[in-house]
């Protein structure tokens, strides 16, 4: 396998598969042992059904029978924020991938203080780690910093967005060589990767993407 291959996988409802067969790659059994196989989802919408969907193409896209990792970036919608009861929905359908063995780190991403509180104490398995974007936050605020260490929740930095694949951007990307006609939305976006356990090398990086056309 070649390192640092940035693959893209796109599917369509209704109905377009656009792939390109040297951007196809999957993880050979004999190296599965050796790998970390992290994956983060950004859904469109607190949909369970979506949740399923997504990691279920990954599982059989990347031929692997679980993933080690897993990160949810609850969607994000500028005027409503976040609904802590469809978060802790969602978070339940991840809980029920992690006891039919499919993951084993759950974790969540650009939560604050109160919503990682809310979320861990309804939580019937608890989130492995919080990822946290400092440019919408400039500084990690004590609070959060404080909780997660009283809870022994891993904190990490990262530069991704709330939303990783506008669709505007979407828009863009169709557009050139004008791939498919119509609007499109964006169903779920997952980014993933897989590392080497003992040396952190990255073996393989990409995107599935899962669109809907407009009606």
């Amino acid at each position: 396998m070649n390192s640092h291959v940035r693959c893209f996988f796109f599917f369509w409802q209704d109905h377009a598969d656009c792939r390109h067969p040297l951007f196809t790659e999957t993880v050979e059994p004999s190296e599965r042992d050796d790998l970390l196989v992290t994956v983060k989802l950004f859904p469109s919408d607190f949909d369970t059904a979506i949740l399923k969907e997504a990691f279920t193409t990954a599982i059989q896209e990347l031929n692997v029978a679980h993933l080690d990792n897993v990160i949810l970036c609850f969607p994000f919608h500028s005027q409503t924020g976040s609904s802590l009861q469809s978060m802790k929905s969602l978070w339940k359908g991840l809980e029920d991938l992690q006891k039919r063995k499919l993951v084993t780190n759950l974790s969540v991403s650009d939560l604050d203080k109160p919503e990682l509180e809310e979320l861990y104490q309804s939580a019937e398995l608890k989130p492995f780690l919080n990822q946290i974007n400092v440019a919408s936050c400039c500084v990690i605020p004590k609070d959060l910093i404080a909780y997660t260490k009283s809870n022994d929740i891993k904190l990490v930095i990262t530069a991704d967005p709330r939303v990783l694949l506008t669709q505007q951007k979407l828009h863009e990307v169709l557009s050139v060589g004008k791939m498919v006609s119509g609007s499109w939305n964006p169903l779920w976006t997952m980014r993933y990767k897989t590392v080497t356990k003992y040396t952190g090398v990255i073996r393989h990086r990409g995107y599935l993407v899962k669109c809907a056309k407009d009606s």
